[in-house]
């Protein structure tokens, strides 16, 4: 089995021939794509895309009950729900009560809750 993230690598794995294909969907290409400009055609093309990757693949994950209908709207049989392991819930409210709930101090903190790859620059966002 190729567990494939996101675009780029179902695509890729989709191209070898690649099977079992699990497709990884962090995010909608049609909601994503017209974020980094091209507006009302990049959405068009965001959502063959999206389409495109489901015929490709055996079976998705997605990070939301949302994107999962997404999948299987798009044809996917099997598709699992996996959120974040962050309970998005425990985000808002005051700094205050996090600074207490969590003993976190005086000094300025983040919440990062991304993975630790280099190219997630996690340094930069230290610094």
């Amino acid at each position: 089995m190729v567990h494939a993230h996101h675009l780029e690598a179902t695509l890729i794995a989709a191209s070898l021939g690649a099977r079992p294909l699990l497709h990884h969907a962090h995010t909608s290409l049609a909601e994503e794509l017209p974020t980094y400009g091209g507006g009302v055609l990049a959405g068009v093309l965001g959502a063959g895309l999206d389409r495109t990757l489901a015929a490709a693949c055996d079976a998705a994950v997605a990070l939301s009950e949302r994107g999962a209908a997404r999948l299987r709207r798009h044809g996917v049989a099997q598709v699992l729900g996996l959120p974040p392991g962050v309970d998005v819930s425990e985000l808002h409210g005051d700094g205050e009560r996090a600074r207490r709930e969590w003993a976190l101090g005086t000094e300025d903190w983040v919440l990062y809750t991304g993975n630790l790859d280099a190219y997630q620059d996690v340094p930069v966002l230290l610094d």
